[in-house]
């Protein structure tokens, strides 16, 4: 296993946009190679989005923080039903293909999609999907596509619930798109005018409140 001290002496020999490439692909990191990367980037002085240790929270821990100069967006309670009424028919197609043709692997696929359709369904409306603090923003980030919410999204939305978090000082603009056939779409443009889709479960009234507070917090930053 590399040490802490091997993983620096390796980072200091890669150029600055190997530094960059890294700096893009955290989420494959350890703490350690995080920890490592973020004293690089500072040394060399580049103006990239800060990292450390605590770049990601998870959701649960925000229910006990301080809420008072916070600025949260929960997914309501009429979206958890509606994704637990997916879950519940993907399960109802399941059962009728297993009538059809028995298959173990799809009576065992349709097993977990009934309990996560009963999962969704006992949500309650306190779920944060987007918060705007003091000095930072938590977010959701989207995966390598453009367009309306996918079903791929629920694990990273509603099961992994990791936030990553961006400083309001490293956000240059934001930018947003309201479409029938791409959906309902909010984009951070960072200092390197690097853009980050973020993953919302959304309706154009709250796209567009995201959009004005988060706005008005880059304005007073």
């Amino acid at each position: 296993m590399i040490t802490k001290e091997e993983l620096a002496d390796n980072y200091k020999r890669f150029s600055d946009s190997e530094i960059i490439k890294l700096h893009k692909e955290q989420n494959s990191l350890t703490n350690i190679a995080l920890e490592v990367l973020s004293n690089e980037i500072e040394l060399r002085k580049l103006n990239l989005t800060s990292i450390s240790k605590n770049s990601i929270v998870k959701n649960e821990k925000l229910k006990l923080t301080n809420t008072t100069s916070n600025k949260r967006y929960y997914i309501s309670n009429k979206k958890m039903k509606n994704t637990s009424y997916i879950y519940f028919f993907s399960c109802s197609l399941m059962i009728i293909g297993n009538l059809i043709s028995f298959s173990l692997t799809l009576l065992i696929f349709s097993i977990i999609t009934f309990f996560l359709g009963i999962y969704f369904y006992n949500m309650n409306e306190e779920f944060i999907q987007f918060e705007i603090r003091e000095k930072d923003v938590l977010y959701y980030r989207k995966r390598n596509y453009y367009g309306k919410f996918k079903f791929r999204d629920f694990y990273t939305l509603y099961l992994n619930k990791t936030f990553e978090i961006i400083k309001l000082a490293e956000i240059k603009k934001v930018e947003k798109n309201e479409s029938f056939i791409g959906g309902n779409n909010l984009y951070l443009i960072n200092n390197n005018d690097e853009k980050i889709d973020i993953l919302l479960n959304t309706n154009k009234t709250q796209l567009n409140e995201i959009y004005l507070d988060l706005k008005k917090a880059l304005k007073q930053k």
